[in-house]
């Protein structure tokens, strides 16, 4: 299965990742989705080009 992974970084260092999937994105008429950061690094998109889809998601970094 897919996965989008999160990778925190902090005091100069990487920690554990966490794994998100999504529906779907093992369907292989489904390109690699892109994905970008808003500019304020608290929302990121993932957008499925051949689905006409989007997902958004709001980080809430502790």
């Amino acid at each position: 299965m897919r996965q989008i992974a999160f990778i925190p970084f902090t005091n100069g260092k990487l920690g554990t990742p966490t794994f998100h999937s999504h529906p779907g994105i093992d369907d292989p008429k489904v390109h690699t989705p892109d994905i970008k950061w808003h500019l304020s690094g608290r929302f990121l998109s993932v957008t499925f080009p051949t689905r006409n889809e989007a997902i958004f998601y709001e980080v809430d970094r502790l």
